[in-house]
């Protein structure tokens, strides 16, 4: 219940009524003998699932932003529900006990079945995987449901201290630690909040678009959100946090991007009575208007960039999106105006506020990071294909919208380059990408916890993925991607040399290398040919979930030899470690390949890996 949203709400709604409907009718047309005739039933049925589906049809045409239609195992299985019921109300008839005791029998049921998922779906929960790469195997913890910004995109995440200030997409600011001991995620809610408006932007937008913002609020608002944070911790334990987001402008009726800062002592960033004021240290000008015509998107905010990067004692690099002011979507060209701060990254003065042109011919470059080398590195959505690693030059320009290894949606090239496929006379990225990631955060490995990933580069994307990229002189040589399954918006590295990352569903990742004879770290000998996870099938081998305690020769889909067929029994922790020693020997016949392992404790550390793998 808690996890539906109002699409859901209304098809379940419309079934229920139309099914009661029918019931009342069933009743009503009953023979005098008063049992109905099972084609009564039928009738009645179809009739029902007839008319929920007329119900339906009519919200979306009403609707044109309502899911109905994008749900069809919920519709299917209402369908199917309701002409059981009808053929069980025409053939059991009477008998009113049994009926009230059936009846409660399930609301028990439904209400211990929606008690567990709360406590699993919505409750803070902690999950463990492993992902093996090159160089590590790689231990991935993610904390779920700990932080809630109500469905809200954006933010980011950076370290301080022993743990990691995140803000959210709605501005929210929260210190997270993680409590090895425990294994659990303690969670500090700040007193100070971005100062940005989503309210008054709704209140604008919705004046401005009429009829079009009818089921599209949420798409909308998504897009006005709060970009990134960056901390400057000084010596004398004062600090400054910048925030780039967006804010409204009533009485012009547009946005802009804008820097705020906070400045005080760290101390008292933690103080509950939030007595900090935040300030505007830099906003763009002219402000974006919404698109109400043409071509493009209706409000470019998805186009933010938004990343910062800390230059030197008083210097701010931001990156600033072209909000869809591409010359091809909607004009002017505004990345190759050297007066607009739209589609550059600005060198931004601590003291005055002042911006500059630092680089121009950017699209969305939503990661930024300056390394101990001073390299400034950036990270860029493009259109269909193209997304960019670029090493940021003073004053280059990097031709957007000119030239891009993208293309339009729905062509074989970009419209505005000359040479499609091609990057001719402007700096060229270090590496792109094509197909796209969506390309977010960045950072340089420097800490102690990976040294053999030290000086590389790490990116993150909303396609769920984690790169890994060296960079030796002017050239990418090596590219490694790994797969995470969420929507990365931002990275930062820990004192502790962890990666962390904040997700789009507002999940704390923390990702590290493994012991190599940890049970995580062993059982990537498994994965050439076994699978872990429940919801996988099995592959070379039978899926290993669940092995401890399993009958022999249990997996349904997969084809055993006669020789483990034959051996009956179940897996007992004795019995997998004779066989992880010597498989032919244990199971004569065996068609495993594998010639066993012969550390006994590292056989204890996977057994004991497996089986917790099986309870969780």
């Amino acid at each position: 219940v808690w996890l539906s949203n109002e699409s859901t709400w209304l098809m379940l709604g419309a079934f229920a009524v139309t099914y009661f409907v029918a019931a009342v009718a069933l009743v009503i047309t009953d023979d005098p003998g008063g049992r109905a005739r099972p084609a009564q039933a039928l009738l009645a049925g179809l009739g029902a699932v007839a008319a929920a589906f007329l119900l339906l049809a009519l919200a979306v045409w009403w609707r044109p932003g309502f899911a109905a239609g994008k749900s069809p195992l919920v519709l299917l299985a209402s369908s199917a529900l309701s002409l059981l019921f009808m053929f069980g109300l025409a053939g059991f008839r009477g008998a009113i006990g049994v009926k009230l005791a059936v009846l409660v029998a399930v609301v028990l049921a439904g209400a211990v079945g929606q008690l567990h998922l709360a406590k699993s779906s919505l409750g803070p929960r902690r999950d463990a995987a492993f992902v093996d790469s090159s160089l590590y195997p790689l231990k991935v913890t993610t904390y779920r449901n700990s932080i809630d910004d109500g469905g809200l995109r954006g933010g980011g995440i950076v370290a301080l201290g022993e743990g990691y200030l995140v803000a959210d997409g709605g501005g929210r600011l929260y210190y997270v630690r993680e409590d090895h001991a425990g294994g659990a995620l303690e969670v500090r809610k700040l007193a100070y909040r971005v100062p940005f408006n989503p309210a008054d932007y709704e209140v604008g937008a919705r004046k401005i678009l009429g009829a079009a913002w009818q089921g599209r609020a949420q798409a909308f608002n998504y897009q006005f959100r709060v970009a990134d944070i960056q901390l400057r911790l000084r010596e004398d334990g004062s600090f400054r946090m910048y925030a780039s987001h967006h804010f409204w402008k009533v009485d012009e009726g547009c946005a802009v991007v804008r820097v705020s800062v906070l400045d005080g002592r760290v101390d008292e960033l933690f103080d509950a009575a939030g007595a900090l004021q935040w300030r505007t240290l830099y906003e763009t000008t002219p402000c974006v208007t919404l698109n109400t015509g043409g071509r493009g998107i209706v409000f470019g905010a998805l186009q933010i960039g938004g990343a910062m990067g800390i230059l030197g004692d008083r210097k701010l690099l931001l990156a600033v999106g072209d909000h869809e002011f591409d010359g091809w979507n909607r004009t002017p060209e505004l990345p190759q105006d050297p007066a607009s701060p739209y589609g550059k990254i600005l060198l931004i003065h601590d003291d005055t506020g002042s911006a500059e042109v630092y680089s121009l011919g950017h699209r969305n470059p939503q990661g930024l990071f300056v390394d101990s080398a001073g390299s400034v590195w950036a990270t860029e959505h493009g259109p269909r294909g193209g997304d960019e690693l670029n090493r940021i030059a003073r004053d280059a320009n990097y031709g957007w919208p000119r030239v891009t290894y993208g293309t339009e949606y729905s062509v074989h090239h970009w419209p505005l380059n000359s040479t499609p496929g091609r990057h001719d006379g402007f700096e060229n990225p270090m590496l792109a990408f094509v197909p796209s990631l969506g390309l977010t955060g960045v950072v340089s490995v420097e800490g102690p916890r990976l040294p053999a990933w030290r000086g590389d580069l790490l990116l993150v994307s909303l396609d769920g993925e984690m790169v890994r990229v060296r960079v030796v002189g002017d050239r990418t040589v090596l590219e490694e991607h790994l797969k995470v399954g969420r929507r990365i918006r931002d990275l930062a590295q820990g004192k502790d040399g962890r990666i962390a990352l904040w997700t789009d569903l507002d999940e704390l990742i923390f990702i590290e290398p493994t012991d190599a004879d940890s049970g995580e770290a062993l059982v990537f000998q498994c994965t050439s040919c076994h699978t872990l996870n429940d919801w996988e099938d099995s592959a070379i081998g039978p899926n290993l979930h669940g092995v401890v305690g399993r009958r022999v020769g249990a997996e349904r889909d997969f084809d055993y030899s006669p020789a483990m067929i034959g051996a009956g029994g179940r897996w007992s922790k004795d019995r997998l470690d004779r066989f992880l020693a010597n498989p032919s020997a244990a199971v004569p016949g065996t068609t495993m390949v594998f010639p066993g392992m012969a550390d006994p404790g590292q056989r204890r550390q996977l057994i004991d890996y497996l089986e917790r793998l099986g309870r969780d």
